[in-house]
């Protein structure tokens, strides 16, 4: 916890990046004291062997978190997985064409508008008549009492009292 505290720094001269390379080697060799060296991840072998070298350059790692990246990702997943079109490339293809379509919108001023249904019953948002809990206008039964008929694809009201 102290490693991860300390990247979050500014490290403007040599001094303080050396003494963060023996924390992260010491760190480093306790782990290995504890676990095999195939147990060692990429993120590990990057903040032994990398992280002192992008210090003298960058100064500052904080900037290149993959906090950003890992969240790309698991939207990724989850829009590949929730398609239909599981076919290698083709999905892949499918996937980078919808999130440069929605970045290009995004950047042009366009929102997304979420789609809000209207009873007929009540003309209230967010239900239609088939789940309204109103009682029906004409006759003062329940709305499902069989006063519904489906007209163009739409339950519409049929009240003849």
């Amino acid at each position: 916890m102290e490693i991860i505290g300390d990247l979050k720094l500014d490290f403007p001269t040599a001094e303080p990046i050396a003494a963060l390379t023996v924390k992260i080697g010491s760190w480093f060799q306790q782990f290995l004291s504890l676990y095999q060296a195939k147990d060692v991840t990429p993120y590990m072998h990057a903040l032994y062997h990398h992280i002192p070298e992008f210090l003298k350059l960058y100064i500052n790692v904080a900037h290149f978190k993959q906090q950003g990246m890992e969240k790309y990702n698991d939207i990724a997943s989850k829009d590949y997985f929730r398609s239909s079109n599981h076919r290698g490339i083709a999905a892949l293809e499918q996937l980078f064409l919808k999130k440069q379509k929605a970045q290009f919108l995004e950047a042009s001023g366009c929102e997304r508008v979420k789609k809000s249904n209207k009873c007929t019953n009540c003309q209230e948002h967010g239900h239609t008549i088939k789940t309204c809990t109103m009682k029906c206008k004409l006759c003062d039964y329940a709305v499902c009492c069989g006063h519904l008929e489906k007209v163009d694809k739409k339950w519409v009201q049929k009240c003849t009292m």
